[in-house]
């Protein structure tokens, strides 16, 4: 990933708790053992799960600790600085199980959680030549904007919105399904779209979510040199509107590079290929060869073989990252074999061989 901008709130909150020891796990876990680990948990402390104790609390303390240490920069951030402090840096909203926006917003009494729109992938082709170079793009996406007529608040008529607590999740956002007498991993609400929350004076052209659908808008993009195929940007707060004025979601755009009939990419390194004739291979030149951004002379020693390499420091692609990191333009020479000789040329070559011959 070329660069990662993280959103920070300005409601933020103080927490003391010991997020390894809640979910149980070491301190060095990876991302995978994490995340089965919290479904475990998830499955044995959902409130619809436990039917004969209340786990509403041991839930939330749960989900907390994984939204936390499953996002890497509020990991680091909490490493560092510890129970206190790591708090103090985290924004107030969570980016939700298994992948939706709005989970455990709640909707009885207490602070509501801003809710997170989606992230929006868009891919974008490049040349090659404005992958190694960069460029300045303009594109247009489409994505949920906020709606028009209710200016993303979800109520009607400019009314400020009347939440309630959705009855089918209890405020959870999740809700547990059995099938076969077994319980299936916590999926989104269906009747609050994830938010534990649900509007009672809706607004007509939203219905309630404070988005429209398939808005078009233009983002600049200020694409760096050495982008490469696979690669992606990710643009804070530019993707998909978040519900009833929530934070946007995040735009990340994937990089598809168009092939160069005479370069070639090998890391930070251009690839090329220089044909020089016999005489030149022999006698040595000065022949001129393309480079990213024009054309230089190359020097040919004399003596040249076959598939030397000619190496042109600074000439090849800058690390995206480290844009001082330049790599080089490596030329393969192919010195092309005469096909056919007039008597003279064949009396010469003769002749030379002879001469070699007598060394």
């Amino acid at each position: 990933m070329i660069s990662r901008r993280q959103f920070h709130g300005t409601n933020i909150y103080l927490q003391k708790k010991d997020y390894y020891g809640v979910l149980g796990v070491d301190r060095n876990i990876d991302s995978g053992e994490l995340k089965k680990k919290f479904r475990e948990l998830a499955k044995k402390f959902h409130p619809d799960a436990n039917s004969k104790e209340d786990t509403t609390a041991k839930f939330q303390e749960i989900k907390h600790a994984y939204e936390v240490l499953s996002d890497p920069e509020k990991r680091k951030v909490y490493d560092q600085y510890g129970d206190e402090e790591a708090g103090n840096n985290f924004s107030d909203f969570s980016e939700g199980f298994g992948g939706f926006s709005g989970f455990g917003g709640g909707g009885g009494g207490g602070r509501q959680q801003q809710e997170v729109g989606e992230d929006l992938h868009v891919q974008v082709r490049l040349t090659f030549q404005e992958a190694i170079m960069g460029c300045t793009k303009n594109v247009t996406v489409r994505a949920n904007g906020t709606c028009g007529t209710c200016s993303g608040s979800g109520a009607k008529n400019g009314e400020t919105a009347n939440f309630q607590t959705c009855q089918k999740c209890n405020g959870q956002g999740v809700v547990l399904t059995l099938v076969g007498g077994f319980i299936q991993m916590p999926q989104p609400c269906d009747a609050c779209g994830g938010a534990g929350k649900k509007i009672k004076n809706k607004c007509g052209t939203c219905y309630g979510s404070g988005v429209e659908k398939n808005k078009t808008k233009d983002v600049n993009l200020d694409i760096p040199a050495g982008v490469d195929e696979g690669m992606s940007l990710r643009m804070s707060r530019s993707g998909h509107a978040g519900p009833r004025k929530g934070v946007p979601g995040d735009l990340i755009i994937e990089f598809r590079i168009a092939r160069d009939p005479f370069f070639h990419r090998n890391g930070l390194d251009l690839l090329t290929s220089l044909d020089i004739s016999l005489v030149q291979a022999i006698l040595g030149a000065k022949v001129n060869s393309r480079t990213r951004d024009g054309s230089a002379d190359v020097t040919i020693d004399p003596g040249a073989q076959h598939k030397d390499k000619i190496r042109l420091k600074g000439k090849g692609v800058a690390d995206v990252n480290q844009p001082r990191i330049v790599g080089d333009q490596i030329i393969t020479l192919h010195v092309n074999m005469p096909k056919s000789l007039t008597n003279k040329q064949k009396e010469l070559l003769e002749a030379f061989e002879k001469e070699e011959a007598a060394k």
